[in-house]
């Protein structure tokens, strides 16, 4: 009865260890994943020409198009090599919003901050309104 019971202790073990790994490999594929979809959406982005920021754009932007949410953007923009984050300063010269861009050359640790983007111009209300 005893060598029974130490044999399926023993076996559960096994099984624990290797669903364990199974799930850890599945996790860390699906990390990359979204390294590799927020990577390659950037980089054909930056070809298109924009009215303000080429090849930049906002997590909320990024949200939309992609599915993903703002913490696995920002948590894959900081594994990847080659997306840099840019921040936008609003009027109070405070960070207001984030751009992420695709760059081929990463900067070095040593570089230099990417200098802030200001705030999109913000047009008055028309006239009349309140």
């Amino acid at each position: 009865m005893t060598d029974w019971i130490s044999t399926v202790a023993d076996l559960s073990s096994i099984v624990t260890a290797v669903v364990a790994v199974t799930f850890y490999v599945q996790h860390r594929r699906e990390l990359r994943q979204q390294v590799r979809l927020l990577e390659d959406f950037l980089k054909a982005d930056r070809l298109h020409i924009h009215n303000f920021n080429p090849g930049c754009r906002n997590a909320v932007f990024l949200m939309a198009q992609l599915g993903l949410t703002f913490d696995e953007i920002f948590q894959a923009s900081l594994r990847s090599k080659n997306i840099i984050r840019i921040p936008v300063q609003g009027p109070s010269h405070r960070a207001e919003d984030i751009f992420f861009k695709y760059v081929d050359n990463p900067p070095g640790p040593e570089a230099p901050l990417p200098a802030p983007l200001p705030a999109a111009p913000v047009t008055p209300p028309p006239a009349g309104s309140k």
